[in-house]
């Protein structure tokens, strides 16, 4: 399987939140998971272009990295930012 590239992963975001789109759920529970679908997939996709900016491995959204194969050594690397 290949790698994406960081605009890869940044358009896969932008198309999962489209093919969410704006509509509401019948229930309750519907609702409130495409509600937080739409507001994880867009923080990530904002921050993803944040840490670009940055030069930083750190997607800040994300609040166990060191669980992230990526990650394993994160905390020895020097901070970036």
């Amino acid at each position: 399987m290949k790698k994406l590239s960081d605009n890869q992963v940044g358009d896969r975001l932008h198309a999962a939140l489209e093919k969410i789109g704006t509509c509401e759920g019948k229930t309750i529970r519907g609702n409130t998971a495409l509600a937080a679908a739409r507001q994880t997939l867009s923080l990530l996709k904002q921050d993803l272009l944040i840490a670009a900016e940055r030069n930083s491995d750190r997607v800040s959204i994300m609040m166990n990295q060191t669980g992230c194969p990526a990650f394993e050594d994160l905390e020895k690397r020097p901070q970036r930012w």
